[in-house]
């Protein structure tokens, strides 16, 4: 598997069904002399880590500049939730991507 920095994988974690994987950016790439890549640090929501490649599995996903945050919308519930929609995950035509803050 080639690994790439600002690529989205998915954290291969043995306790855990598939759909429950957790995501991540890949940051750096180590290779070692013989070419090969034998650790990559990792960027999650939780913070950074360091795996090897053979637990990471790469998306189809391509990672784009960190604009979203310019680029993002809120939208306020009349229960007083906040919703942002963040239009770089916004892939499909019909589908929008919300993130819940409560």
């Amino acid at each position: 598997m080639k690994c790439k920095p600002r690529k989205i994988v998915l954290i291969e974690d043995d306790s855990k069904k598939r759909l429950l994987w957790s995501m991540a950016k890949v940051l750096e790439v180590y290779p070692v002399k013989d070419n090969t890549t034998r650790v990559v640090r990792l960027k999650t929501q939780n913070g950074k880590i360091v795996r090897p490649p053979r637990w990471i599995y790469p998306l189809e996903i391509k990672c784009t500049d960190d604009e979203r945050h310019s680029s993002e919308k809120s939208l306020t519930t009349r229960g007083g939730r906040t919703f942002k929609i963040f239009k770089n995950l916004n892939y499909f035509v019909s589908w929008q991507c919300f993130v819940i803050f409560s």
